[in-house]
């Protein structure tokens, strides 16, 4: 058996192939989404104790597993020494070995919905999506390295309860949904669609479904063409059945069931039929309903095919076997109907309250129950055969059933909530039948311009795209003709789309294109760096906050503006406001708090910083601090006498020691001497590592919020770690992009040959009319499929190699054994640099730098005899910090990333000389951050090696070991007994490891 590990890079060098197989069982209802599989041969019986059992893993969890080629990926929670995590676990899919893991913070809330949600996966890469019960959704490779991560609470203020729907894929779109409250014309709550491009995480559109929702919803969305119109399907929060276009979010139509937020999936029949269901979840009556799916706008009695009033389906999804729909009830009963009909034909007591959804495949059903038994069901047009019961675990002691099975290549995958059961043999896969997405055609009904929902800082810049979609939802092409506008919005948008933010305050608005007599927006929110400050006194609710309009209002009290949260709000007392700057780390947030009474009972109120929570808990009279999303009784709570009508100071800090992070809180009346000690400390050894600043709200009366001010704690305040920052993602990535049609206009000034190696003086045409000087240093002669190195140097002005002659003699070493290698002078080549730059030019130089070191890789990659797919970078110092940014946005760096002394900030080393205090040095430092290296590095798709010197006095172990630990696996550390320059020993390891990572032959064999 080959290993999935194995195949992979000769399947990534395919033109057009698939990480995955034909036999996938790529989401939870699996191949089309509708609970089949087109299997055959598979177990009709099997028994724990080894009878067609291929093995047995220990990982177990609530969802249904998803499999990709020889992978197999599970969503569960984890609890270890009392901290809970939720994670995806990937097993080889032949043996039960695990893989790797992957886990992420959940809240402080004891869900049970954890890790309710299955995985998706994306058969053209490999790549794998989760949906956390705390609203994190991430992509992952298929080694587990974070691709992306979004914060859909943070973003786009989703509510969460634990209960969320599994994310699909279709297309270039991962889809997810749930009710959300954000911000300018979305500030009202609904159940919204969120689709995101697969590749970047970057949102495509937000769709909303109009009505009020009572509550959340984990119905998984199913996606099916209907006369030709292709309908993703899914339960919303405010009760009904909703059908949108999964690729613009345009609705279609909408079928009310109830007033609670379904748990069901839905099912396309042939005939253009959608099957929906719901019951079972808080008290609603149910429904099994077969509508018109061809339909449009609300449906009514008119579009239901047959109904049957009354049927509570509870949480699983019906399956078709061919006239017969199968759909078990919410007290653990296996119903037959007539599809065409609704008429019942039999009905098989499973034996349980509850079941999971049933899986048809080999003319068998598969399905398991929560007191931990797995049925495999012979059905028929009377009734159905047990053909295996098998119990699991012990009658004392059984193993729920609560997820469905996966089937591919032969094999039934089944999870409980303590393991993973492999049963059956492994045979050929079976071509599955998704249909492919079809090409749109002209006359265009929709604009959608992407991405949207950005939330960036003044001086970013975003190239915007117009695709323009048939009525059929449709794709028809990229328009680069639209015409581009701002609302609400300073900065300049070009005539290609390129938007520049600017401006000093925040900014909530959007950018509109116009083509053809169609019309459609991004949202854009622009929010300068820290401090911010907000005392109310102009009578608005800060427009740019999540979830804040609507919820609050800015109005008198106690003879000042105040920002009150109301009492008389429609949507539930508790509410997250989120500010905005996701990405922000290491910063403090501090505000005053009242509380009025309301029948004898108080409300609760807090500040929220990078994911932790200092509040007030009025009924209780305590203060705690916990994790966001606080459980009834926080983590950490000491008792705090807090009068009503009475002012009082929050202030929260959190900021990074070492690995971990700590936050401290404390309270007291207003107008007192701020008390020296913390009320709180909570020192998180899985911390949280960035997120935005906010205020929390749970009250019955009102809560007035006043004085809010978020301040840096003296450095640069972003995510020392994080492994996909908000800065770093679709807005930032664009900034470093330049005209690849400039001509290179290579010069040379000189050259010499000696010991096999050609060492060439060279200029080349960077940017804005410069040159840059450089070696080439390559072996003598022709060659072909040369690896290649792009070197840059350290700032050391009182060194003599403090230029492009600091890797010369590594590099002449290198290309004897066959390396082409470019060494670049950088903008610090010059001794006098640092000290005579105008700090003002830091932002944009960085940018500069980033760009012409693109050249070099242009340069190096215009050879004819250079290997695209062997190429690394070593750098130092300066050197080493841009370099972790150039292989952050550019995938040229493919085979290797050597980073020495380097450290997380630019800010660390420009600032050791500026002489900015106060605001001034805040801004730089905000200017600045969403460039830092330690934003970048993990984007890098290229092994790291990281060298550092103990003896060093510009690189705090700190800020190296955040280096390190934001950088992707696979990675390495080294420390010397050295200072900043390092030593002959670096020199020797790094040869190596470029050795190994290049490919090349042993030092004995001929160049």
């Amino acid at each position: 058996m080959t290993s999935f590990l194995h195949r992979v890079p000769l399947v990534l060098a395919l033109s057009g192939a698939a990480l995955a197989q034909a036999g996938d069982w790529a989401e939870w209802r699996g191949p089309d989404r509708d609970g089949r599989s087109p299997e055959r041969g598979l177990p009709g019986s099997w028994s724990v104790a080894g009878r067609n059992l291929a093995w047995k893993a220990p990982y177990g969890g609530r969802s249904t597993p998803i499999v990709l080629g020889d992978r197999l990926y599970l969503q569960g929670a984890a609890t270890e020494g009392g901290t809970r995590h939720e994670r995806v676990v990937c097993l080889d899919a032949d043996t039960g070995t695990r893989l790797w893991e992957h886990r992420f913070n959940l809240d402080d809330t004891e869900s049970p919905h954890a890790g309710g949600s299955s995985p998706a996966g994306d058969p053209a890469t490999g790549d794998v999506f989760a949906l956390g019960a705390g609203g994190t959704l991430l992509a992952l490779d298929p080694w587990g390295k974070v691709r992306w991560e979004r914060s859909l609470v943070e973003d786009f203020g989703l509510v969460t309860t634990g209960r969320m729907a599994s994310p699909v894929v279709d297309g270039d779109l991962v889809i997810v949904s749930g009710v959300a409250a954000g911000w300018g014309a979305q500030a009202p709550a609904s159940h919204r669609f969120f689709a995101f491009d697969r590749k970047t995480g970057a949102t495509v559109y937000v769709a909303a479904t109009g009505g009020s929702p009572r509550d959340t919803s984990d119905a998984p969305p199913v996606i099916g063409s209907v006369g030709g119109v292709r309908l993703m399907i899914a339960g919303g929060g405010d009760g009904a059945v909703h059908a949108i276009k999964p690729a613009t979010g345009e609705p279609v139509w909408s079928f009310a069931m109830g007033t609670r937020g379904p748990s069901s999936g839905a099912l396309l029949a042939p005939g253009n039929v959608a099957v929906v269901s719901h019951g079972g979840e808080s008290g609603e009556p149910g429904l099994l309903a077969a509508i018109d799916a061809a339909a449009s706008g609300p449906l009514g009695r008119t579009d239901v095919r047959w109904s049957i009033p009354g049927f509570r389906a509870g949480s699983s999804a019906p399956v078709l076997d061919g006239n017969r729909l199968y759909q078990i009830d919410a007290g653990g009963h296996l119903f037959a109907f007539d599809a065409a009909s609704g008429r019942q034909l039999w009905v098989f007591k499973l034996g349980s309250a509850r079941a999971t959804s049933p899986v048809l495949a080999d003319g068998k059903l598969y399905v398991g129950t929560d007191n931990g038994r797995f049925l495999i069901l012979k059905p028929g047009p009377a009734g159905a055969t047990v053909l295996d019961s098998e119990p699991l675990g012990t009658e004392r002691s059984p193993e729920p059933i609560l997820a469905s099975v996966a089937v591919s290549s032969g094999r039934v995958y089944l999870t409980t909530a303590v393991a993973t059961y492999c049963i059956g043999r492994k045979v050929a896969a079976v071509e599955a039948t998704r249909d492919p997405l079809p090409a749109g055609a002209e006359p265009a009904t929709h604009l959608q311009v992407s991405p949207t929902e950005l939330s960036l800082t003044p001086g970013d810049r975003v190239q915007f795209v117009v695709r323009l979609f048939d009525a059929q939802g449709r794709l028809i092409r990229e328009e680069p003709k639209a015409a581009w506008a701002l609302e609400g919005l300073e900065g300049r948008i070009g005539s290609s789309g390129q938007y520049s933010s600017a401006g000093r305050s925040p900014q909530a608005g959007a950018v509109k294109a116009t083509f053809g007599g169609l019309s459609g927006a991004a949202r854009v929110r622009v929010i300068p760096a820290l401090p911010w400050r907000w005392d109310f006194e102009n009578g608005a609710v800060p427009p740019q906050w999540v979830n804040a309009t609507g919820r609050f209002a800015a109005r008198e009290t106690g003879g000042a503006k105040a920002l009150v949260k109301l009492a008389d709000s429609p949507l539930p007392d508790r509410a997250h406001v989120f500010m905005g700057g996701g990405h922000l780390a290491n910063y403090t947030v501090e505000a005053d708090v009242l509380a009025r009474e309301r029948q004898r009972r108080m409300g609760d109120a807090g500040v929220v910083a990078q994911r932790y929570q200092l509040v007030l808990l009025g009924d209780a009279q305590k203060i705690g601090l916990q994790s966001w999303q606080p459980a009834t009784a926080p983590s950490g709570h000491v008792s705090f006498a807090w009068k009503p009508e009475t002012w009082y100071r929050l202030k929260l800090r959190v900021e990074k020691e070492g690995a971990a992070v700590r936050a401290r809180g404390k309270a007291w009346p207003t107008g007192d001497p701020e008390p020296e000690a913390w009320t709180l400390e909570r020192l998180d050894p899985t911390p949280n590592l960035h997120g935005s600043p906010g205020i929390y709200a749970d009250a019955p009366a009102e809560v007035v919020f006043d004085n809010v001010k978020v301040t840096a704690n003296g450095a640069s305040p972003v995510a020392p770690f994080s492994p996909a920052p908000q800065p770093a993602g679709p807005g930032a990535a664009s900034l470093f992009e330049y005209d690849r049609s400039l001509p290179l206009d290579l010069q040379e000034t000189s050259a010499s040959a000696r010991d096999g190696v050609d060492v060439r003086d060279v200029t080349f045409a960077s940017l804005s009319g410069q040159r840059t000087a450089a070696y080439v240093v390559a072996p003598e002669g022709p060659g072909r499929s040369r690896p290649a190195v792009l070197f840059v140097h350290w700032f050391a002005p009182k060194e003599k190699d403090s230029n492009r002659t600091q890797f010369l003699e590594q590099a002449r070493e290198l290309a004897r054994r066959g390396v082409v290698c470019l060494l670049v002078d950088a903008m610090w080549s010059d001794s006098s640099w640092y000290f005579s730059r105008d700090p003002a030019q830091d932002h944009d130089r960085s940018i500069e730098q980033v760009r012409v070191l693109r050249r070099a890789l242009d340069v190096l990659l215009a050879r004819p005899d250079v290997d695209p797919g062997r190429v690394a970078f070593v750098g130092h110092d300066f050197g080493a910090m841009y370099g972790a940014v150039l292989a952050g946005v550019d995938p040229r760096v493919n085979a290797g990333l050597a980073l020495q002394a380097g450290t997380t900030s630019f800010a660390d080393w420009f600032l050791l000389s500026a002489k900015l205090t106060g605001d001034a040095r805040q801004e730089y430092i905000g200017k600045l951050a969403p460039l830092d290296p330690v934003l970048y590095v993990g984007k890098s798709k290229a092994p790291v090696l990281f060298q550092f010197a103990k003896e060093d006095p510009y690189v705090p172990k700190a800020n190296a070991d955040a280096f390190f630990a934001a950088a992707a696996e696979p990675k390495q550390i080294h420390w010397y007994d050295a200072g900043h320059g390092l030593s002959e020993q670096a020199v020797r390891d790094r040869q190596d490891w470029l050795a190994t990572r290049l490919g090349l032959p042993a030092q004995s064999a001929a160049p």
